[in-house]
């Protein structure tokens, strides 16, 4: 058969990279697919391990300065439901961040639980997510007194850093648990920033998506617990739940590199590309408007400079993306209407930066006009009508859109970017909920969880 993955594949292999994985597909790692083993003498049990792995894990332990750490092969999203199951039980309400990841969303249903919302500040002056005020966690917890787990993303897509410190010392003062998805954030630990890092600021569970931000391959992720409160027997018991049983030793060496290199080298590596950074903005001042460090925003404690996020006037975030990778050869991790973003990590180096800032004068220079209608972002305040396992089962149909007023949603529906449900499991469509759909179809954004005007509804 026609191998069509390999051959789209091999197209990206020669494409300056500002986007994951953390190794940008250059020459790291000192293994290859013949390392791709499986559980025998020696070579441990990732479900049970006691040997290799364990010394490995204690070691990537040490090394963040957790209680434990555990390497996972299912991605943060597998990392993140695990930590879901730790510290609920069937029934519980748990507090989180409405513009989680959806896998977050997909835990909920997994582990039967009942979410209630707090959400990120919509920052109108720069059409910018940003954090969460800890006084509105706390107000929520006092009208939730059963609430006893909180779960927030920190940093966020942007490089927004919460106030976690003061977060955590709220959710703990009212006895709870702290979740913190710090997938975008395992280089923090590395870097000049390593206090900002949720290990560092008193959470109970943090998930790293090593292979985002570090060099590893995708899929590699680690779990770590920073609490005395939870048992390590129910730690690998939730893991062997939730884990596959033919665990890639591949991404596992990944993830043992990636950590070893960054402890090595991740300090001064992060701290040069930090400096060309700033060149870049320097030379492109007055052409490329990009985030500014000090953002005039109380909800941040800081924003990841290895974030490069970035507006040129006339293009949307989408028409930039476009651009530079069809006509520069560079893919960047992201676009929407307003900004790009460019990732880097330890792999890029100066003279790839400088092809970066090559492009992005060259695109300033054109008298570019885009064809996508801007728009503000608007968070709609759910109703939960049933729960969202009990929704997820339910009999289910597609109908149009202007027919689902007043119906009940059977999946989530979000705009990409930037990846807040309008609507989710078991919530109440409303004309609102419809309107806000058809303004980002309108606007040339991908909306999921809506296919041809009709979207699915419980029965």
């Amino acid at each position: 058969m026609k191998r069509y993955i390999f051959d789209e594949v091999e197209k990206m292999k020669d494409k300056l990279v500002f986007s994951t994985p953390g190794h940008k597909s250059k020459d790291y790692f000192d293994f290859n697919y013949k390392n791709d083993v499986t559980e025998t003498i020696n070579t441990d049990n990732l479900l049970n391990p006691d040997g290799c792995i364990l010394k490995s894990q204690e070691a990537v332990a040490s090394v963040f300065g957790v209680k434990s750490s555990h390497y996972i092969v299912n991605g943060s999203t597998s990392a993140l439901q695990i930590a879901m199951g730790l510290v609920t039980k069937p029934g519980d309400k748990v507090l989180m961040q409405r513009n989680c990841h959806k896998s977050i969303y997909n835990g909920l249903i997994i582990n039967s639980l009942t979410p209630e919302y707090v959400s990120a500040v919509y920052n109108r002056e720069y059409n910018l997510i940003t954090g969460i005020d800890p006084g509105e966690i706390e107000k929520k917890l006092k009208e939730n007194p059963n609430i006893k787990t909180v779960i927030l993303v920190s940093p966020n897509y942007f490089g927004v850093c919460l106030r976690l410190r003061e977060i955590a010392d709220i959710v703990h003062r009212y006895g709870g648990y702290l979740i913190v998805d710090e997938a975008h954030g395992t280089h923090l630990q590395f870097s000049k920033a390593r206090e900002y890092s949720a290990v560092n600021c008193g959470a109970d569970i943090v998930v790293h998506s090593t292979h985002k931000t570090i060099p590893s391959l995708t899929q590699s992720s680690l779990l770590h617990i920073n609490t005395d409160r939870i048992d390590s027997k129910r730690v690998i018991k939730t893991i062997n739940l939730l884990s596959t049983t033919s665990p890639s030793y591949l991404i596992l060496q990944s993830s043992e590199f990636g950590i070893e290199y960054m402890n090595r080298c991740g300090l001064d590596r992060l701290s040069l590309n930090e400096k060309y950074i700033e060149d870049m903005k320097e030379e492109l001042k007055g052409k490329v408007n990009f985030l500014k460090s000090d953002l005039k925003d109380e909800t941040i404690a800081h924003i990841d400079p290895s974030k490069i996020l970035f507006r040129i006037d006339g293009y949307s975030g989408f028409d930039i993306v476009e651009k530079l990778f069809l006509s520069y050869n560079i893919r960047l991790e992201m676009g929407d209407l307003y900004y790009a973003l460019a990732l880097s990590t330890v792999a890029d180096e100066k003279e790839d930066f400088l092809k970066l800032q090559e492009a992005l004068e060259d695109l300033s220079r054109d008298k570019f006009c885009s064809s996508m209608n801007f728009k503000s972002v608007k968070e709609i305040k759910p109703t939960i009508k049933l729960e969202p396992r009990e929704a997820f089962y339910r009999d289910s149909k597609e109908v149009e859109l202007e027919q689902s007023v007043g119906k009940i949603a059977a999946c989530i529906v979000a705009a990409y970017p930037p990846g807040i449900p309008i609507v989710s499991f078991g919530e109440l469509i409303t004309e609102q909920v419809v309107r806000e759909i058809k303004d980002y179809i309108n606007s040339g954004i991908e909306v999921i969880g809506v296919s041809n005007n009709r979207l699915e509804v419980v029965v």
